[in-house]
Formats: C-alpha cells, sequence, structure tokens
C-alpha cells in the first residue's frame, strides 16, 4: 500500500512538473484511420501541450496500400518525434498504432443511380422513347477510399443493345484502391411506332393509309422502324400482320420494275433503235439486268433498266 502511494505522488508530481515546464502529452491511439496519402502524428495521437499544432503535422509514414493497414510501435513514433522536434514531450497511451486507410461504403441507392444515369445517357434509344429502368441488382458491396468516392468508370460491352437485362461493370475509386461492382436491371423503352394497321401482304406497296402509331414496349422488337417516314413507299417483303410493328428486314424499296409489267423494249443496232413491247420476267431495279420476254416474237432475251418501264437490249 505504502509503495502504491508512493508511486501515485510520484506520477502527480511528474505531471505537475511537466506541466509547469509546458511539457506536451502525446498520447497513441490503438486504432487509427487516415484519409490523405501520408499519415501525421496527430492522425494517430491526441496531443496537449503549448507545440500541439506543431506536433500533429508531424509526417510518420505514407499511408498504407489496400486494406490491410500498417501497424506502427510508440517507440518508432517516439524517434520520429525527436527527429522532428526539440521540444519536452511524453508519451502515453497504446505501445503499437494500427493504421488504416479510410474506406466509406457507396449506398446501394447511389449504385442504382449511378447504373440509372449511365444507361440514360448511352442507351442509343434515349430519343426514341421513354427509357423505364426496373429491378436493378449489385453484385457486392462497393467501398473505396473517401477523397476517391466520386471516381467512377463504366465498362460496357460493344454488343449492349440497352433492352432487356442489361448489366455495367463498373469501377469506384482510382489505382490499388478501387473496388468493382456488377449492376444490372431491365430496361424497357416505350416509344410510339408505326405498326401495321391491316394485314400487308407480301409485295404491297405500303401507304400512309395501312400504318398507325401505338405507344409499345419496343424491347420486345429490337429492330422495330420507329418512324413511319420510313415505311411508307417501301415494299412488304413478307406478310406483315395487323398491330403489329415493322421490322426493317422485311421492307424493301420497291423495284422499278416489277414482274409481269409491260415494258418497252429499246434494241439498238449501230445508229438503228427499234422499240417492241415486252414482259419483265423479273423484278429489277435502275442499271440491273433482267429477263424480258418480247411480246411480238415470243423470246426470251436479257435486258438492262434505264428507266421506269425501259428495258435496253444491245446486239
Amino acid at each position: 500500500m505504502r509503495l502504491f502511494l508512493c508511486l501515485l505522488i510520484g506520477s502527480l508530481f511528474f505531471l505537475s512538473t511537466a506541466a509547469a515546464m509546458e511539457v506536451n502529452v502525446v498520447t497513441l491511439h490503438g486504432e487509427a484511420h487516415v484519409c490523405s496519402d501520408r499519415v501525421s502524428l496527430g492522425d494517430v495521437a491526441r496531443i496537449e501541450g503549448a507545440d500541439a499544432g506543431k506536433l500533429a503535422g508531424l509526417y510518420l509514414i505514407k499511408a498504407p496500400a489496400g486494406r490491410i493497414g500498417s501497424r506502427l510501435s510508440s517507440d518508432y513514433i517516439s524517434g520520429k518525434i525527436r527527429d522532428g522536434f526539440s521540444g519536452p514531450f511524453i508519451m502515453k497511451g497504446a505501445q503499437k498504432v494500427n493504421i488504416k486507410r479510410e474506406y466509406v461504403r457507396i449506398p446501394a441507392k447511389r449504385l442504382e443511380s449511378i447504373f440509372s444515369e449511365t444507361v440514360l445517357s448511352e442507351s442509343p434509344w434515349r430519343n426514341k422513347g421513354r427509357i423505364v429502368i426496373e429491378d436493378i441488382k449489385i453484385s457486392s458491396s462497393v467501398y473505396v477510399l473517401e477523397q476517391d468516392k466520386d471516381a467512377v468508370q463504366a465498362k460496357i460491352s460493344p454488343h449492349e443493345d440497352f433492352l432487356g437485362h442489361t448489366s455495367i461493370a463498373f469501377s469506384f475509386g482510382k489505382g490499388a484502391f478501387a473496388d468493382q461492382a456488377s449492376i444490372s436491371g431491365r430496361v424497357k423503352v416505350l416509344a410510339d411506332v408505326p405498326v401495321a394497321k391491316t394485314t400487308i401482304n407480301r409485295g404491297d406497296i405500303i401507304t400512309e393509309a395501312d400504318l398507325e402509331v401505338k405507344s409499345l414496349d419496343i424491347s420486345r422488337y429490337p429492330r422495330v422502324v420507329t418512324d413511319a417516314g420510313e415505311c411508307v413507299g417501301k415494299r412488304a417483303k413478307t406478310r406483315l400482320r395487323k398491330g403489329r410493328p415493322l421490322v426493317g428486314l422485311n421492307l424493301e424499296e420497291p423495284p422499278l420494275v416489277s414482274r409481269g409489267d409491260v415494258v418497252c423494249i429499246e434494241a439498238r443496232v449501230k445508229n438503228l433503235v427499234i422499240r417492241d413491247k415486252g414482259e419483265a420476267l423479273k423484278d429489277g431495279h435502275l442499271s440491273q439486268q433482267i429477263p424480258v420476254r418480247n411480246l411480238s416474237s415470243g423470246k426470251q432475251i436479257v435486258g438492262t433498266i434505264i428507266a421506269a418501264s425501259c428495258i435496253a437490249v444491245h446486239f
């Protein structure tokens, strides 16, 4: 008991003497989380005294990389203080300090917002209808340094069409401190598109009267034509059902000459031009060669389309 009282009195005397001499007191923490690239004394200790501000800025080590962290002993820290500070100080607190980078978790709502913003900005359908994003799923939680929480990069597959199931890989943060997550969702595009007002048969030329506009989820029809102007005047390559949107692959430019058309045959022999009537045996466009049957002789010949209903034959 007497020994304990002596130690207590000695400690009180020492502290009172230190206070009288304006000794700075450095109390080490057991754990320290840092945000910057440098670890200073003020990051790992509570400092009291007249020189607290100066001591707090003393450099100890470079901030540890990754999430493993570093450990510093009180002896190491004491030596760094002596190297950079000439005034009196005493050390208290933990014998070792575990130092780690300060990571923050990006909330799920923020991740969902990042995914939605990326889809809305990168989708090729952004000017063709209203984009609806549903059922967003996040592969994992994301932790980054506080200073890098807004450093986001998106990696989008070159084959991504932003219709139906859509997945984007995101990288959060920089360098060795970056974290990654895959975020996916179901994307719909609601757009006003032309549909067949009545059934359009194969070979028919499409007119405005054949079409009407309806609001549809075109994620079910990724190759639909969205502008009625792209349909009018085209020929149906297949039977188009009533109420269904029109797909570009099922439309074609009408031929300049159609099979069964009566055409003018122009036969040129030197400076002589002979004209006769014939029947086109195949569809054809300008400058194409098609077979024609001469209505007078019944013979089949091959000629080049030079204008609407006009075939040139050269001998």
